[in-house]
């Protein structure tokens, strides 16, 4: 059934369409998903405190000998999604791709880095899951999902 949705979502984009949110009965994988050598885990989205934009955070790890780009995330629970305030990029503004060397593990936490979902189509509340696909340059497509956790709540992971 999980690889059925991952068809369907990567259907969708193929054919120009966006990643529909997949709510309570989620097909995406939520505790890590791999593809290739890449490994995303620690997926959350922080309750948002307006209804116009979002947050998502996860951890990216390269067990390769290679490094990889995040080239874009994808999801259809906002109208836009960007990567933004990378660690080592200035400003509070979309960054460009992401490389994560080989061995490595980046992590997108508050102050550090985060998916922006700006333009919900619905309110974003906790308990949902928010769907996200990565784009790898080597890699290639990696289905995650976020749960959407109450502000001050104790994220995947642990306190990142």
């Amino acid at each position: 059934m999980a690889v059925l949705a991952a068809l369907l979502v990567i259907g969708a984009l193929a054919l120009g369409r966006e990643v529909p949110p997949i709510n309570a009965a989620d097909h995406a994988v939520t505790h890590g998903a791999t593809a290739g050598s890449i490994t995303v885990f620690d997926a959350y989205v922080r309750e948002p405190a307006t209804d116009d934009v979002a947050a998502a955070y996860f951890a990216i790890r390269n067990d390769g000998s290679a490094p990889d780009t995040l080239l874009s995330v994808h999801s259809g629970a906002a109208a836009t999604v960007s990567v933004h305030d990378l660690p080592g990029a200035a400003g509070h503004q979309a960054s460009g791709p992401l490389t994560i060397e080989a061995g490595q593990t980046v992590r997108l936490r508050p102050g550090e880095g985060h998916v922006m979902l700006e333009s919900p189509v619905s309110p974003i509340t906790p308990g949902q899951r928010v769907t996200l696909l990565l784009r790898f340059q080597d890699a290639g497509e990696l289905l995650v999902s976020a749960p959407v956790i109450p502000i001050g709540a104790e994220p995947p992971g642990g306190r990142q």
